[in-house]
């Protein structure tokens, strides 16, 4: 059931034709276990029982094949899909997502078309987290030790890896704060890797929530191996909400 407090949209950034990928077709239209990483992505944002509508954003010159997709899904919930083609950059994409969107959401939900396996429980943090601050993103902390090196490969720092997380979608914001956004990267030429950034930007307080290390968005041939076999490992548990599934965490 959808809340009636407060409707959450949805765009799915799928725009991308996924280069480091050479599949020869862009990446979310790849299959896994059976069908399109893209399929498994917007499914289990349908199924969370948190979002109002979708909107896909897809490779310019390939709306009429995604929208046969899109109609293919098993959407259960019955959430309004609509797919609008992408811009020259992931943040012009975004901004035609949000002006697909209808006017009664105002929250809205961004997640990466090659993220597969979401949970249900982030999906619904994030939404809540949201409600209440009006920005929240999905993280999980760094395993690793991280550098900060130059051009040339010397390395000039070393962050505390205690205060690093790594940044998931998907990223939950008030609508008016991400038009807001938005139009001002626009404006002043502003550019960001995620949505999050530009909020920042605007001197919002950005929260993060728990995310899963399953979470994975699919980039590269390597990534597709460690997909398959996530699949394998969570496949009793797709679209319901389980500890086994959540796996790591902040």
């Amino acid at each position: 059931m959808i809340r009636v407090d407060q409707k959450t949209a949805a765009i799915v950034a799928a725009a991308g034709m996924g280069t480091r990928m050479g599949a020869g077709i862009s990446k979310q239209r790849m299959r896994l276990g059976g069908k399109t990483i893209l399929a498994h992505a917007v499914e289990r944002l349908c199924a969370s029982g948190m979002i109002s509508e979708c909107v896909v954003v897809v490779p310019a010159g390939e709306l009429a094949l995604y929208e046969d997709l899109v109609r293919q899904l098993c959407n259960e919930e019955d959430v309004p899909i609509q797919c609008v083609e992408g811009g020259e950059n992931r943040m012009a994409s975004i901004r035609r997502g949000l002006e697909k969107l209808s006017e009664e959401a105002s929250l809205v939900l961004i997640h990466d078309g090659a993220r597969p396996f979401v949970s249900l429980d982030t999906i619904r943090d994030c939404v809540d987290k949201a409600a209440q601050t009006g920005a929240a993103v999905a993280a999980v902390a760094a395993k690793d030790t991280i550098k900060v090196a130059a051009a040339d490969g010397v390395v000039e720092s070393t962050p505390d890896r205690s205060r690093l997380f790594l940044v998931q979608t998907p990223q939950v914001f008030r609508r008016d704060w991400l038009e807001q956004a938005h139009r001002l990267a626009e404006e002043n030429g502003w550019d960001a890797t995620d949505d999050s950034a530009l909020i920042e930007r605007l001197g919002h307080r950005v929260y993060l929530v728990k995310g899963s290390y399953f979470n994975l968005k699919i980039t590269t041939p390597e990534d597709m191996v460690m997909a398959e076999a996530i699949l394998a490992a969570i496949a009793p548990a797709i679209g319901k909400s389980t500890s086994k599934e959540q796996g790591g965490t902040v």
